[in-house]
């Protein structure tokens, strides 16, 4: 879904180790470039496979937050000026994660989850923020519910 010329994305730009490394990589690579240009011509099919990384959810989906924090950093030493972006994108994270746990899995395998009271800690903390900003609507509903009970809107899902 994307071209870049060669020198956009040398230097280290993608994490070794990490999913979702794609995300810092892009970024850093669109921060550098002097010129964007956008079609909506399709040159490109993709085809969604169940059973690939993105169609289950597994701990390197926890790989998200590490990246969303680099970009974050890296916006603020380097890109001051996206600082607001990166950081409510960061902020988001912590929805996204629920919301695919709460997708994948059982209500039981997710009180059982010791990771889903930290996420939702941090959604709360920014619930604000993120129905303040501009993220889709659908997604502010979702939100809005996590914070009240997700446990209960995770059983609906």
């Amino acid at each position: 879904n994307k071209l870049f010329k060669k020198h956009l994305l040398e230097n280290d730009q993608f994490p070794i180790g990490l999913t979702s490394e794609d995300v810092l990589g892009t970024y850093k690579a669109i921060l550098k470039a002097n010129k964007i240009v956008k079609t909506s011509s399709v040159f490109y099919n993709y085809r969604f496979n169940e059973n690939g990384i993105t169609g289950s959810f597994s701990e390197k989906d926890y790989d998200l937050l590490k990246i969303w924090d680099m970009v974050v950093d890296y916006t603020k030493k380097h890109a001051s000026k996206y600082y607001d972006y990166a950081l409510i994108n960061r902020q988001r994270i912590d929805f996204t994660l629920l919301y695919r746990i709460a997708k994948q899995f059982k209500l039981k395998e997710i009180k059982k989850n010791e990771r889903v009271k930290p996420l939702l800690k941090n959604l709360k903390s920014n619930e604000k923020s993120l129905l303040k900003s501009k993220i889709a609507f659908s997604r502010k509903i979702l939100i809005w519910c996590f914070c009240r009970n997700y446990y209960f809107f995770a059983a609906i899902l």
